[in-house]
């Protein structure tokens, strides 16, 4: 009995994930596209420095677009010169690595229930999917944070200069995808520096301090453009004031099944439902 409900554990840690996977896969092979991917698509129809040029004028960062150029090339050819599957494709991968890394790396760092949850968020919120597959930079965002976060775990608990590069070079990657990437590694760091004072850990902090000094230097020539952009959006940027209201939108908004109440409530109580039973199975184990 017990090898069977080991064996049915397993089962369950690789056959939902990987099935949640080919099943976004799928809406990958549609045409159908919105007006930001199809300036991602007029993005990439461009040479490699008209993508820089042109990028600076916008408010992204451009490695986006430079990667996902250089991926198409590679790919077209296997998907009949489709460029927007091709693109589809692409926003699809990091969502791929992720999985792996979360076999991979989150197991071994948080257990096995933690990377299958991780899975299962990753794969399982609606808007999460729906963004899985656009043709922008948001799952290559999401991964490069993701890469970042378990560099400094590792870092955390071997201290090697090979980890505190790693860090530092999906920092960097972070910020040249998207702003707000950069923003959460930013977060991550004035924590991490907010730690390291508290512990008075102050050889562990200079080596933080050099890998920002090191962030800071591999971003200036793209600073620059950041404040142009800054300068150009900050009259007229499309995203409202924070209210307490704008807030609560925030939290429901990725369980949020194509504006239907009735799916979204499903999912709330199922949350809610796993919430309580994770409290109390752990009361006795922890504060």
């Amino acid at each position: 009995m017990d090898k069977i409900i080991n064996n049915l554990k397993k089962a369950i840690y690789y056959i939902i994930p990987i099935g949640l996977f080919i099943w976004c896969s799928q809406m990958i092979f549609n045409d159908s596209i919105w007006l930001d991917e199809a300036f991602s698509l007029s993005m990439i129809s461009q040479g490699f420095i008209d993508i820089i040029k042109n990028t600076a004028i916008d408010v992204h960062p451009p490695l986006y677009y430079i990667i996902l150029k250089s991926f198409t090339w590679g790919i077209n050819f296997f998907l009949k010169d489709n460029i927007i599957w091709a693109s589809k494709c692409f926003s699809m991968l990091p969502i791929l690595l992720l999985i792996i890394i979360s076999y991979k790396d989150i197991s071994k760092i948080f257990g096995k229930r933690t990377a299958f949850l991780f899975n299962i968020f990753i794969l399982g919120m609606p808007q999460i999917i729906k963004y899985a597959i656009e043709i922008r930079m948001y799952s290559l965002g999401l991964l490069f944070v993701t890469l970042f976060y378990i560099s400094y775990i590792k870092w955390d608990k071997e201290n090697t200069n090979k980890n505190l590069c790693k860090m530092t070079i999906y920092a960097a990657l972070s910020a040249y995808t998207h702003y707000f990437a950069g923003v959460s590694v930013g977060c991550i760091y004035i924590i991490v520096l907010i730690e390291l004072l508290i512990k008075k850990d102050y050889r562990r902090l200079k080596n933080i301090i050099y890998s920002l000094v090191f962030l800071f230097v591999s971003y200036l020539p793209w600073l620059v453009v950041l404040g142009k952009q800054i300068f150009v959006v900050k009259e007229s940027y499309w995203i409202e004031n924070i209210t307490s209201d704008t807030i609560k939108e925030f939290l429901k908004y990725p369980y949020i099944v194509n504006s239907s109440s009735i799916l979204t409530n499903i999912i709330k109580i199922l949350l809610l439902i796993t919430l309580i039973i994770i409290v109390l199975k752990r009361k006795d184990k922890y504060n």
